[in-house]
């Protein structure tokens, strides 16, 4: 005859005339995998103990709530009366949890009746619970806190009872009564939530503690009190005025007809009572002299206790009562002047209006802790609200445009460890959202809108933290479409131009991006084996760093001391770049420092008077960088003059700025000489701070000390706001022009490396 065994959860199916019997279940609540798909057997002969229906049923994990129930009550069928027109296939169920089933069926049969044996053996178990032989189980059970413990803090891990609302199945899940604040909750294991309240009843536990009154716990007077900053929630207070009042009634109603309230015995600490409520009363006196104070000291106390607080609790402190929302919002916003410069540094503007500071207080701190999902304001993923998206992302780039214009305002001259306010919330808000992570992200949505984030803003930005991109800390940040990038990095000066505008005076914001993406690829990401080691082998001291004073107007001299790398790839493998053949195969960037294991090259600047950096500018250098060049008005209207004349004309309110500098470095395995300028441009989207500089590498004959012509390297780059960090494009004069022209891309930095480093 062929055994029947049960499914994984439940118990085994066996004949009991069998030959074989099934052996008891590994003790470990974990089987092996051999003995859950077969059973192990034992000969008759072995005298092995045979694990019955109950015994498996309640050592089966899950089952925990449930208690043995005797062989004697189940055999009884007066204990049994009824449950036939409950359960399905009654006799075959209680043939099964009696250990006498002893039938072939098939294997939707035998889970019909397993199942229906598991729903007899609770009903059956919901009457056994309120038996004297029964309750004594489960009080065992419950003294052990086999159901758990009480999750209210004041009812101090009070051991737990199950119990169902309802005495009919299938109505509600099993629930845990809690007798000391006489609440019900939810069991924590998924297991133990998918009983059903039935197989407990609804009486269970009140019969357990009129049985056995010692297991009752002292209930307690004490409760949880809401206040905000000692000051009590008015209208719960109120609510827990009347709750008291009524339980004072009913406790005199229970004690005029002689029955015990089952609260703790008032009379023993009534003097407890009387001293708490005597401070209460103190406590409560002194709040409302404070309030009922002069309003200037009223005002500033609530005001200095708003200082302490975080802008949430700073919103909830508003609204406990009208004192404190005038001492917030009243006083003609001069607190909010205090906190946003206890916040952020000193702003740019002038303006003495307080309500300005409350305005873009709350602008940039909505900005900094909701931040934005950056990845879908610029892909607009489908199925994502992009819109509000765009709307949070935009106000953020213009918080961190805003904030990056005020950062070091407070800083002066002598203080050399002064750490900007403004910059460190930047810094986190980086770590905080997406930002750069979404650097060269495209649109993924087919059909274009004009809903989308400010494209400039959003790459002057991205620029401005050129810091943090180059930074290993933020090596987990993907690297997008490099292909693109090589691409830009390599384009000639009429495809891929630095600067333009109708002045020439604009810097072109996505030409920086796409190098600063370049050189992200090469130095910060790990996977690729050219300029990750290298850079990572730098002192802290020696990769690129964060402006540090604030941006202006105008241009400045930069520091002395300077690292950096350029890019380059065979004459060939220029014109397949320039004609987008990288995006199918990669081209491999050569770098400066290949023959020298990767290492960057070095530079020392040495800064000259604008007169005599003038008479030492060779006119063949300023004929290939055009470094002192006046900017001309390219726009033309429609009027018409008598001049005819197509020359543009110089833009003469506009005062040129230059600062020329000599330079001296090693590169690769030799020395080289340069001469370059710094010429002041424009506010950029808002931003100050930005330069051209143009510079032209050469090499001097060993023994003649002159310049070799034929070995001219031209560089021309835009120095970031700060001054800490150059992005350009060199090119080589002798070698072709236009689209011929032989050019790469190329970047420096500045390092401290002695006291006197300039402006590093």
């Amino acid at each position: 005859m062929s055994n029947i065994y049960s499914s994984p959860t439940g118990p085994r199916l066996a004949g009991l005339h069998d030959k074989f019997f099934v052996g008891p279940p590994p003790s470990s609540s974990q089987p092996n995998d051999e003995d859950t798909d077969m059973p192990t057997y034992f000969s008759g002969s072995e005298k092995t103990e045979v694990a019955t229906y109950v015994q498996e049923f309640i050592s089966s994990r899950g089952n925990e709530y449930f208690c043995e129930i005797d062989e004697d009550y189940l055999t009884d069928r007066f204990n049994l009366t009824g449950l036939n027109t409950e359960v399905q296939h009654y006799q075959y169920a209680l043939d099964l949890v009696t250990d006498v089933f002893d039938m072939e069926v098939d294997d939707d049969m035998r889970e019909s009746i397993e199942k229906s044996a598991r729903h007899l053996y609770g009903l059956v178990h919901a009457r056994y619970v309120v038996t004297t032989r029964g309750l004594a189980k489960m009080m065992e059970k419950y003294k052990q806190g086999v159901f758990g413990k009480c999750p209210r803090v004041i009812c101090e891990s009070q051991h737990l009872l199950p119990m169902g609302q309802h005495d009919q199945p299938g109505m509600s899940n099993v629930k845990l009564y809690c007798a000391k604040c006489e609440d019900l909750y939810n069991p924590k294991s998924s297991r133990h939530n998918s009983i059903d309240g039935a197989y407990f009843g609804s009486s269970f536990h009140n019969i357990l503690f009129q049985v056995y009154p010692g297991l009752m716990p002292q209930k307690t007077q004490r409760r949880y009190e809401p206040r905000i900053y000692g000051f009590r929630v008015h209208a719960s207070a109120a609510l827990m005025r009347w709750q008291e009042e009524r339980r004072e009634e009913m406790k005199d109603r229970l004690r005029s007809r002689g029955l015990e309230t089952g609260f703790e015995d008032e009379d023993e600490d009534d003097d407890d009572l009387e001293s708490e409520e005597d401070e209460a009363r103190a406590q409560e006196d002194g709040i409302d002299d404070m309030f009922e104070g002069p309003g200037i000291q009223m005002q500033t106390t609530c005001q200095h206790i708003g200082g302490y607080l975080n802008d949430r609790d700073l919103c909830t402190y508003r609204l406990v009562c009208q004192s404190t929302h005038n001492a917030i919002d009243a006083d003609g916003c001069s607190f909010w002047r205090r906190r946003f410069l206890t916040t952020f540094e000193k702003p740019t503007w002038t303006t003495s209006n307080n309500v300005k500071y409350r305005q873009t207080y709350h602008k940039r701190r909505r900005a900094l802790i909701y931040g934005a999902n950056f990845w879908v304001a610029i892909t607009k993923s489908t199925g994502k609200d992009y819109a509000k998206e765009i709307r949070r992302g935009t106000r953020c780039l213009e918080v961190l445009r805003d904030m990056t214009i005020d950062s070091f305002s407070e800083k002066k001259e002598s203080d050399l460890a002064y750490e900007s306010k403004n910059l460190r919330l930047i810094y986190k808000f980086i770590q905080n959202y997406d930002l750069l992570d979404v650097v060269m992200a495209t649109d993924h949505k087919k059909e274009k809108d004009l809903l989308c984030l400010p494209k400039q803003l959003l790459c002057t930005i991205w620029s401005l933290l050129a810091p943090a991109m180059l930074s290993l800390d933020f090596e987990h940040a993907p690297t997008l479409g490099f292909p693109d990038s090589q691409q830009v990095v390599y384009g000639t000066t009429a495809d891929h131009p630095i600067f333009g505008g109708c002045n020439g005076l604009d810097i072109n914001m996505e030409w920086v991006v796409h190098h600063l993406n370049f050189w992200k690829y090469h130095m910060v990401r790990s996977e690729e084996n050219t300029l990750y080691h290298a850079f990572k082998h730098l002192s802290p001291n020696e990769t690129p760093q964060f402006w540090n004073r604030q941006l202006e107007l105008g241009g400045s001299k930069l520091g002395r001391y300077w690292k950096g790398s350029y890019a380059y790839v065979e004459r060939g493998e220029v014109t397949m770049i320039r004609a987008g053949e990288g995006h199918e195969d990669t081209i491999q960037d050569l770098f400066n420092g290949e023959m020298d294991i990767g290492s960057f090259q070095d530079m020392q600047l040495t800064w000259l008077d604008e007169a005599a950096g003038l008479a030492t500018w060779p006119k063949l250098f300023e004929k290939h960088l055009h470094s002192l060049r006046r900017p001309e008005n390219k726009a033309r209207t429609r009027a018409q003059h008598r001049s005819s004349s197509t020359i543009p004309d110089a833009i003469s309110n506009l005062k040129p700025q230059n600062f020329q500098f000599l330079a001296e470095g090693h590169d690769t395995t030799e020395d080289f000489l340069a001469q370059g300028w710094l010429n002041a441009l424009p506010a950029q989207h808002g931003v100050p701070g930005w330069q051209r500089m143009t510079m032209m590498k050469y090499f001097e004959d060993a023994d003649t000390g002159v310049i070799e012509t034929d070995a001219l390297w031209a560089y021309e780059g835009v120095v970031l706001p700060g001054g800490q960090i150059i992005l350009g494009r060199w090119w080589c004069p002798s070698d072709g022009t236009g689209e011929w022209m032989y050019s790469g891309p190329f970047i420096l930095w500045c390092v401290d490396r002695s006291e006197d480093a300039g402006g590093c």
